[in-house]
């Protein structure tokens, strides 16, 4: 394998991580609006949230997160931001991005382990320049880069499929909390957020 495709799966690993460990819920998951109105599952304090919208519905957020004791469900609707913190209905919501949550921490996982080989290679890759600018070649580290390149490509492929697994379970867990919008507001369990 060349050293461009190895600093190539090097920067994959890297990227990776950092998207594995963003799927955890301890920072936020921001997702275009294009299925609907913008809404956001605020969990307890460090629990982090999931939102589907864009960052201009940030500012609605914060004045809702500020005014509501956690947790809840925030949205819009029609223009109009509305809150349910129903228990039953948090619930169901909660339940319906569970696999997401699980997924998140085997991607996570995944993650970590690509990270380490990342960084192997990458001092590995570093080696092998240095040994090149000197007119060197250690078959050595070679046989190391080696070593580390085909757990990374079958990390990268386990990964692929688990991403496709949290795609599947994203959209499932989107229609289920939106289902729960739509019968709040018909039964009256979604509350108008004053000032917004």
């Amino acid at each position: 394998m060349s050293i461009p495709s190895r600093l190539s799966l090097c920067l994959a690993g890297a990227v990776l991580s950092f998207n594995a460990l963003a799927a955890t819920g301890a920072v936020n998951i921001v997702r275009g609006s294009g299925d609907g109105e913008p809404y956001a599952l605020v969990q307890q304090e460090g629990a982090g949230i999931s939102v589907s919208g864009n960052y201009a519905d940030n500012a609605a957020l914060e004045r809702a997160k500020r005014s509501h004791r956690a947790p809840f469900i925030w949205f819009r609707d029609h223009g109009e931001s509305y809150l349910i913190d129903d228990r039953e209905l948090l619930a169901r919501a909660d339940q319906a991005w569970q696999p997401m949550r699980a997924l998140g921490q085997e991607m996570t996982s995944l993650g970590k382990e690509m990270n380490g080989h990342g960084q192997q290679m990458g001092k590995l890759g570093r080696q092998i320049g240095q040994q090149a600018v000197r007119g060197e070649q250690s078959d050595a580290t070679q046989r190391k880069m080696e070593a580390h390149e085909k757990p990374m490509a079958s990390l990268s492929e386990r990964m692929g499929k688990l991403g496709e697994r949290q795609g599947k379970a994203s959209k499932q867990a989107e229609r289920t909390t939106r289902s729960l919008i739509g019968e709040a507001l018909q039964n009256g369990k979604a509350k108008p957020v004053p000032g917004d």
